[in-house]
């Protein structure tokens, strides 16, 4: 029987809608063993939803008080959700998820996962209206954690299938799009990566799958990668959202699970 842990959870500190302490509660009404806090690190001052350095100084404060707090009831972790250019240490945390949210040309930034426009605009304005030289860009990014030993985690693998549901946007399957799909999963899985199996889409924007996709999640198990459960929850409702789907995809690929 699988474990009940969620790993990749957000608070008010960052872009979450509920406290450090409400998502505990959840986890402990639904049963969890392990919930990791996971807000996201500081990265600058541009973007709303990073933590600023106050509010890191007091979730480094805060998270430690509610592992005490709860230890008799669950196993509480602290971790962040690190971006491709994210700031300062990663010695306080208990594991660490690397995500790539933004790619970017010439100065500009183009968030991932914003909404399909703003995809599609990065691709003709950035990309020469080439979705797999976007697809590879942001692999390429990706990549980069497997050196970064602190990282432990690798989130939602395939942000970009955020809007391609229908895969209009690309093709999951091509060949372009699979060598650097692949060519990132690899190495990632040979720094010794866990992978997470992300069902935040399936909350928030009612994706009918979790991140990665079964194509990438048949050769993670070919190549004998290890996953976890992350829910991306941004609120107390979303704590372990569609971790049955999660479960099953294990057992459908064989998958090796923490």
């Amino acid at each position: 029987m699988l474990k009940k842990y969620d790993m990749h959870t957000h608070t008010v500190l960052s872009d979450g809608k509920c406290t450090a302490e409400e998502m505990i509660k959840a986890a402990v009404e639904k049963g969890f063993e392990t919930i990791g806090i996971s807000d996201h690190a500081y990265a600058g001052e541009e973007i709303s939803w990073w933590m600023t350095k106050e509010e890191t100084e007091e979730y480094l404060s805060l998270i430690p008080r509610l592992k005490e707090k709860y230890k008799d009831k669950i196993n509480v972790l602290l971790g962040t959700e690190f971006d491709n250019f994210s700031m300062g240490s990663l010695a306080p945390y208990d594991y660490v998820i690397g995500s790539v949210h933004f790619v970017g040309e010439q100065g500009r930034l183009w968030p991932i996962d914003s909404t399909k426009q703003q995809q599609l605009d990065a691709i003709n304005t950035d990309f020469g209206g080439d979705p797999y030289a976007y697809c590879a860009e942001y692999y390429r990014l990706l990549k980069r954690f497997a050196d970064v030993p602190e990282i432990k985690i690798v989130g939602h693998f395939d942000l970009l299938e955020k809007f391609n549901e229908l895969n209009d946007v690309f093709d999951r399957a091509d060949k372009r799009y699979l060598s650097a799909a692949f060519d990132a999963l690899r190495a990632l899985h040979e720094a010794g990566k866990i992978f997470e199996i992300n069902t935040g889409a399936m909350f928030r924007v009612g994706r009918s799958t979790p991140y990665p996709n079964e194509i990438i999640l048949k050769e993670l198990a070919r190549i004998g990668g290890t996953v976890c459960f992350g829910s991306d929850a941004h609120s107390t409702a979303a704590v372990g959202y569609n971790f049955d789907i999660a479960a099953a995809l294990c057992e459908k690929y064989k998958l090796k699970t923490i």
